[in-house]
């Protein structure tokens, strides 16, 4: 056996081959073996020995490099078995998550193996939000104490947020002197090398892990780096797979919302549909909807019209003339002339009756609306139907009363009109005896004292004359003679013998027309004459002619052509009023200069009053509003509508009767029919005019 440090000693040739390669094989066994050759001997071998010693010394420096090798690998082998433990551990956790784990315990166990890998003493990953925002943030390698005694993490900012933004693994040998770093939250223990890694998903940043090491720790190696990257394919895989799966739950929550939301809509839809048919079928509104063009043929009604009309649905629906043959004759030619102009209108609304299976027929509001589809062509035309019979019966009864309490107040107006005329008059009339009574006292003074005046003027010029007579017996030539003969030529006193008489005369007269004047408007307003009284018709229509003479002596002559009258039971001062308005109206007709013809007459029991104008006359249009309360063709400010319309309600309440009689540009006439006796129209209604 050979041993270290001994040098073997070749001497034959070809015999000791075979021992020389025993002896490389062992010299391959130990570190310090070589083969000697001999100064002297065969070059042979010597060349053999040389050759053996190189190849031992190369073998020798390759199994050392076997050797590094090996232990190389087997620090490799040692780390990827940490590795593949990590991949296991982060995908068991993984898979925990998976079957209902918490996703805070996933990420706390992505922290533990990331640390056993890499042999650090702090670990910690933050989560984001869409925008970028920190969800989560969990730690490891910190005592419960620790954590609780750190501030607020500066989120978005120092080193954090650089690895954030930078978007690639950095590594940081001394975290005090990086220029990104802010510092340590207060409570935190003072680490010395930082290794942050993002976590990308799709490009976008959706997590970062950070490592560190404490004060005393080691830095960071690229070994570290590739480790990191390596690990985190199956984080980012897991990150991305939650990603998904928190977006497919997001997108089932809300499906299942949605589906909720639509089984309850469904079910509401279905109430709502079913309280609608409930609605419809008890309900007077009757739906129908039909074809929008042709014979409008109807496709669709409710139920309830066999309730309203008495027909079953089907009858309407299986005979397209229906409708056609159920309104009344009257009232479709309107409908169907303007049901085309829904196409344009829109919508219309028609009244009509329609007639009901007993035969009868009932008025309907029926409502058209025309629907059109999202292409705005005409798809149906939807109508409502409601009997609304009863509400016409109404209005016909409310439109009767309407019309009676109209008749009422025109009566109560005119009532109120003659009221407010007879006070009026009865005013006028007081007014007049007032005048009068106070006109007659001067009147009388005046009346009495012309009187005297004419006496007194009588005797003086009787004076006169004696002195006349006197005169002539004077001498011709006395100074006093020649002086009363110049007086008499100054004063002309043969012209006021003369004209004194006149002026006393005149005067008198007019004294004797402000009385007759004072007497007919107490004559024409009979204030002591208010009851039924056998009155004068033509003294009556004397002084009203007399305080009408201001109004009609500028543009008529009138001319009286009186009959024999009885005397008649009546009220005077109210018919003297109808003739006053007859005979202004009539000097209001004519323009320019006319003639107004009064006549009276007699005919069996009773009498009548014409007054007849040459006037413009009446238009026919006109002729049967002029008895209405406030109707006038007069200027504003020249007429109030009132006249004929009183003059209508006296000969009226006489039991008499006015007619008229008008040619356009030739006249009219106005004639009153009076009874001779006062007759009450409600218990003798026989008695009628001629």
């Amino acid at each position: 056996m050979y041993t270290s440090n001994t040098r073997k000693t070749i001497n034959s040739n070809e015999s000791r081959i075979e021992e020389i390669i025993s002896v490389v094989n062992y010299m391959m066994e130990e570190d310090d073996w070589t083969v000697s050759v001999p100064e002297n001997g065969n070059n042979r071998l010597a060349d053999l020995a040389k050759i053996i010693n190189r190849m031992i010394t190369g073998a020798r420096t390759k199994i050392h490099g076997l050797e590094n090798n090996i232990t190389s690998l087997s620090s490799i082998n040692i780390r990827m078995s940490l590795i593949n433990s990590a991949v296991a551990g982060i995908r068991e956790a993984d898979d925990k998550m998976r079957r209902g784990g918490d996703i805070n315990t996933l990420y706390m166990d992505i922290i533990k193996n990331f640390m056993e890998v890499t042999g650090v003493d702090y670990g910690a990953i933050s989560i984001l939000d869409k925008e970028g925002r920190v969800k989560d943030f969990i730690t490891q390698g910190l005592s419960d104490k620790e954590k609780n005694n750190i501030g607020e993490m500066p989120a978005g900012k120092g080193l954090l947020g650089a690895f954030y933004h930078e978007g690639k693994a950095t590594r940081v040998d001394d975290i005090s002197s990086d220029p990104r770093s802010c510092g340590f939250p207060s409570g935190h223990p003072i680490m010395k090398s930082l290794l942050g890694l993002p976590l990308k998903v799709n490009g976008v940043t959706k997590g970062v892990i950070y490592l560190a090491n404490n004060a005393k720790g080691r830095s960071f190696s690229e070994d570290d780096e590739i480790i990191m990257n390596m690990l985190a394919s199956d984080v980012i895989d897991i990150l991305e797979r939650n990603e998904l799966l928190e977006a497919l739950r997001d997108s089932n929550h809300a499906l299942m919302k949605d589906i909720v939301a639509r089984k309850e809509a469904q079910q509401n839809l279905a109430k709502t549909s079913a309280r609608l048919q409930h609605l419809i079928d008890n309900s007077s509104t009757i739906i129908c909807s039909s074809v929008p063009s042709g014979d409008f043929r109807v496709t669709f009604v409710s139920e309830n019209l066999t309730r309203v009309f008495g027909y079953e649905p089907r009858e309407m629906l299986e005979d397209h003339n229906f409708l056609f043959n159920h309104i009344h004759p009257d009232d479709i030619t309107h409908i169907f002339s303007s049901l085309s102009r829904i196409l344009v209108d829109g919508q219309q609304m028609h009244e009509y009756r329609f007639r009901h299976k007993n035969g009868n027929y009932l008025w309907v509001h029926d409502t058209l609306r025309l629907i059109r589809d999202q292409k705005n062509n005409p798809l149906e035309i939807v109508s409502s139907m409601v009997d609304i019979d009863e509400r016409k019966k109404m209005e016909e009864v409310l439109r009767s009363e309407k019309e009676q309490q109209q008749s009422l107040i025109k009566q109560l107006q005119e009532a109120q009109s003659q009221l407010l005329q007879s006070e009026k008059m009865a005013s006028i009339g007081q007014l007049a005896a007032g005048v009068a009574h106070e006109i007659n006292n001067p009147v009388g003074y005046v009346s009495s004292n012309l009187g005297s005046l004419n006496n007194y003027v009588g005797d003086l010029f009787r004076v006169i004359d004696a002195y006349a007579k006197v005169e002539a017996l004077l001498p011709g030539n006395a100074k006093e003679v020649q002086d009363v003969q110049t007086i008499k030529n100054e004063t002309d006193l043969e012209f006021l013998k003369v004209d004194i008489a006149e002026l006393i005369k005149e005067s008198l007269g007019g004294v004797k027309r402000v009385k007759d004047i004072v007497q007919d408007l107490k004559d024409f307003s009979h204030v002591d004459e208010a009851e039924w009284q056998s009155i004068d018709l033509h003294k009556g229509l004397d002084s009203t002619l007399n305080i009408a003479h201001n109004e009609i002596k500028y543009k008529a002559k009138v001319i009286k052509e009186y009959g024999d009258l009885p005397l008649v039971e009546c009220l005077a001062s109210q018919l003297n009023q109808v003739f006053m308005n007859l005979l202004v109206n009539a000097a209001h007709a004519i323009e320019d200069r006319g003639t107004i013809i009064l006549r009276t007459g007699k005919q069996d029991d009773w009498v009548w009053v014409e007054v007849y104008d040459t006037g413009k006359g009446i238009p026919p249009e006109n002729i049967k509003r002029i008895f209405e309360p406030f109707f006038t063709t007069k200027p504003v400010g020249k007429g109030t509508g009132l006249g004929l319309s009183l003059s209508y309600g006296i000969v009226n309440k006489h039991g008499g009767r006015i007619e008229v009689q008008s040619e356009a540009g030739k006249g009219t006439s106005f004639k009153v029919w009076i009874p001779v006796r006062h007759v009450n129209i409600h218990d003798e209604l026989g008695n009628t005019a001629p």
